[in-house]
């Protein structure tokens, strides 16, 4: 009975070592049976399936959590994948199989929560929104005061699978409208306007090197509004005035300023304002008596009617009864300045 025990277990022992020898021959000899049986095994349990998108076909709009691959913690076992032929692969299988795994994602929301698979990009398409440049600014909405001017681009491509969402599409300023006539006419005529004689406006200009507003003009920005301002003069008719006028230490302004006089009052940068539209104060209204008052003479006031507007030709202020005088140039030179 012990002898036919151990024939049995000899036989068994034999079994056993040819089996595992025509496996090994297989294997060397690159038998196509099981070159099939490990791509087969390859296939399924493919280190690469780890983490792809493409692998595994996964690409979902919005956000999904049932959008997601296992990925191990450590991706050096998938760049450690082993060739075909090699025995060892189930050593490397067996080891990605048994890395601490976590998910990574394939929807449309992974790229703002920073939980995309390596190739989503990629495989899912993901575009950034494509606008065009901006258009041109719209006219001023106002057509007298403060306004608003628009601008716009539109949308060339929209953002796809989680790309850059499109920027601002309007955007908006504030512009100042100076077609300021009738709507002003009562504040106009309200107004009273301080003038100076002509030759005070040698101090208006500022010596730049010395004076302290050279350091504002350059640290500030200039209005934009102001810049396409351009200063102007006006005529008047004196039709009224005190009899402290006639008083003047200077003489000839005194008669300048009498009943019937004609003068020019030149209307320069310094003395616009703002929130006039930059104009100066007082300038009047064609045919309308206003108020006027000579700076710093007490008692020297009066009133006047506005003859006719005109802009500065060749930097230099001229008033003419006849426009084509003032055209060519010809006519009386600024008798006052605006304050």
């Amino acid at each position: 009975m012990i002898e036919i025990f151990k024939h049995l277990l000899m036989y068994r022992f034999f079994s056993v070592a040819l089996l595992v020898a025509i496996l090994l021959s297989d294997l060397v000899s690159g038998n196509p049976r099981m070159q099939n049986r490990g791509e087969q095994l390859n296939r399924q349990i493919d280190p690469l399936q780890f983490g792809s998108c493409r692998t595994n076909s996964l690409c979902c709009s919005g956000r999904d959590s049932r959008c997601s691959v296992l990925m191990p913690m450590s991706t050096q076992s998938i760049q450690r994948r082993s060739s075909r032929d090699s025995i060892s692969l189930f050593g490397n299988l067996l080891e990605t199989s048994n890395a601490p795994l976590k998910e990574c994602y394939c929807d449309g929301a992974c790229i703002t929560l920073g939980d995309c698979c390596a190739d989503y990009k990629e495989t899912c398409g993901v575009q950034d929104c494509i606008v065009s440049d901006w258009k041109p600014w719209s006219e001023c909405d106002s057509q007298c005061g403060i306004g608003t001017m628009n601008r716009s681009r539109v949308i060339i491509q929209n953002a796809q699978n989680g790309g850059k969402e499109c920027p601002e599409l309007n955007q908006r300023r504030a512009c100042q409208g100076q077609n300021c006539q009738v709507k002003d006419e009562e504040k106009l005529l309200r107004e009273m306007a301080i003038i100076l004689p002509s030759s005070f406006s040698t101090h208006r200009t500022v010596d730049e090197t010395k004076d302290i507003r050279r350091n504002l003009r350059l640290n500030y920005p200039k209005d934009p509004l102001k810049d396409n301002i351009n200063e102007y003069c006006v005529s008047f008719e004196i039709i009224k005035s005190q009899k402290s006028c006639e008083i003047l230490q200077d003489n000839n302004f005194a008669s300048k300023l009498q009943p019937g006089s004609q003068i020019c009052v030149y209307c320069q940068e310094a003395a616009m304002r703002s929130h006039l539209g930059y104009r100066c104060t007082g300038h009047g209204i064609d045919t309308k008596p206003t108020r006027w008052s000579i700076f710093n003479q007490d008692g020297c006031h009066g009133k006047w009617i506005r003859l006719e507007k005109q802009s500065v030709n060749k930097g230099r202020c001229f008033c003419s009864k006849s426009k084509i005088n003032s055209t060519l140039g010809i006519g009386s030179e600024a008798d006052f300045i605006f304050v």
